[in-house]
């Protein structure tokens, strides 16, 4: 779906054609509303996540950058400072 995607939910991954129609089912309610995008796979080693807040002040703060490790589309692992350069 279009918002609150993450960690497993509100998410699918499609395999193949066939698999189209089960994921729709799956993402439900946000299919209703037309609050859905799709991505192309990409195959990555790791992924990088980093925590951007602005206050309304319009204060930004950015946190430390971590390296995060998945498991059936969830965050299992959070790793700091991330295991590579």
């Amino acid at each position: 779906s279009r918002k609150m995607a993450y960690d497993g939910k509100g998410n699918a991954v499609v395999e193949s054609a066939e698999g189209v129609a089960e994921a729709l089912r799956s993402l439900g309610a946000a299919v209703a509303k037309g609050g859905v995008y799709v991505e192309r796979w990409a195959p990555f080693k790791a992924e990088l996540a980093c925590i951007v807040a602005r206050n309304t002040l319009g204060e930004v703060a950015c946190y430390d950058v971590v390296e995060t490790r998945q498991a059936d589309n969830i965050c299992r692992i959070v790793v700091v400072p991330p295991s590579f350069d």
